[in-house]
């Protein structure tokens, strides 16, 4: 019974403004494209394995690929002593890439990734984030307007995880973390006045507004989110907005807001 009224409620917050406009076109909408998405949406909202795969399913969730990746890293984290986090650290970047990571897809899902190894920065970082909760490490994801990375301490000292690079994507160090982050936030300032509009980035001008730290499920939302944007460009406007919906569905921030309204008024 719980979850039927968690069906129900998230078909609600889904549904309401797709029934309170009369358009035949908005008729047509489809919100789940099937069963299992469903399920994975409204049943596994903690589990991010399973949550994470709720685009494009497979039938079989289960990666050997990522059994094989953890299995290997169980084994490495048995070997190190507790001082040597960094050099764990380095294995999580170095084995996912070698393992994991095959081929970079603009706008790739997490079941690709795990089970094809298509990957792009959303799903990368998922990867990475997933493998760093289950060790325990201190972690953000960081969300920019174009891009997904992860953000930690270690040993005392911040670290990147940056899945696009294979070769030099894991940094280490101030001045390091410094020089990344400054990729993605405005010129013109120092970057330690820059760093005080964490969570206030509409003060910035247009670009490079978007900075904040956000979680798996919201990972969830932007693998949504960048499939809307796919749908859109190849003119499936219906398709897109479904997407949009389970996107601020799992997570309601102001930019996936703003593409649902636009593309609401389009589609009226």
């Amino acid at each position: 019974m719980k979850n039927v009224g968690l069906q129900i409620l998230l078909l609600a917050i889904f549904s309401v403004e797709v029934w309170s406009q009369e358009s035949n076109v908005l008729a047509e909408l489809r919100i789940f494209e099937n069963e299992k998405e469903e399920e994975l949406i409204t049943r596994y909202q903690s589990d991010y394995f399973l949550l994470l795969q709720a685009l494009e399913p497979r039938d079989n969730l289960h990666s050997p690929s990522w059994a094989k990746l953890n299995k290997k890293l169980f084994r490495q984290s048995k070997q190190l002593s507790k001082t040597d986090s960094l050099r764990f650290l380095e294995d999580v970047f170095f084995l996912t890439q070698q393992n994991l990571f095959v081929n970079y897809e603009e706008h790739a899902n997490f079941s690709k990734t795990l089970h094809d190894g298509i990957f792009d920065c959303v799903t990368g970082s998922g990867v990475f984030a997933m493998l760093l909760e289950k060790f325990g490490f201190d972690f953000k994801v960081m969300e920019t307007d174009a891009h997904v990375y992860i953000k930690g301490m270690v040993s005392g000292q911040p670290f990147i995880m940056e899945s696009t690079f294979p070769l030099n994507g894991f940094l280490v160090g101030d001045e390091q973390v410094k020089k990344f982050e400054s990729n993605f936030l405005p010129a013109g300032a120092d970057l330690q006045d820059k760093l005080q509009y964490l969570g206030k980035m509409d003060e910035f001008p247009i670009q490079n507004r978007t900075f904040n730290e956000i979680g798996l499920r919201e990972l969830g939302g932007l693998q949504y989110y960048n499939d809307a944007i796919k749908k859109f460009y190849e003119e499936d406007f219906i398709g897109a907005y479904s997407q949009l919906l389970k996107a601020e569905f799992l997570y309601p921030s102001s930019r996936i807001n703003k593409f649902k309204v636009q593309l609401l008024a389009l589609l009226r």
